[in-house]
């Protein structure tokens, strides 16, 4: 998210933090006794963490479905012209959000 940030910063882009929610999502979320607006608190939290850091203004959003699809779907409809795809990092944003369908498409 790192890169996406600073990315987005230099080219004076649009940043999108995306989680795709998938069943192992769902599973996580049903073992928390949490629902789908857990995931969307963190995200805030780590949009305005980056935007304090970083001076990015970022939006993020989360979808249920396959993240294969779905990061495609949000990329077009974003008309994104470059996306930063990130992986879970030292501690595991699976812990952060509830599982490792986490991508970070900037544009």
């Amino acid at each position: 998210m790192i890169y996406g940030a600073e990315i987005a910063r230099a080219i004076k882009g649009k940043l999108i933090i995306l989680h795709v929610i998938n069943k192992d999502s769902r599973a996580y979320l049903h073992r928390i006794n949490k629902g789908v607006e857990y995931i969307n608190v963190k995200l805030r939290d780590i949009a305005n963490g980056l935007e304090k850091e970083y001076r990015v203004l970022p939006g993020s959003q989360s979808c249920r479905g396959s993240i294969f699809k779905m990061i495609s779907q949000v990329s077009d409809e974003s008309n994104a012209t470059m996306m930063v795809m990130g992986t879970h990092g030292k501690i595991g944003f699976q812990h952060l959000v509830g599982s490792g369908n986490s991508w970070f498409v900037s544009f």
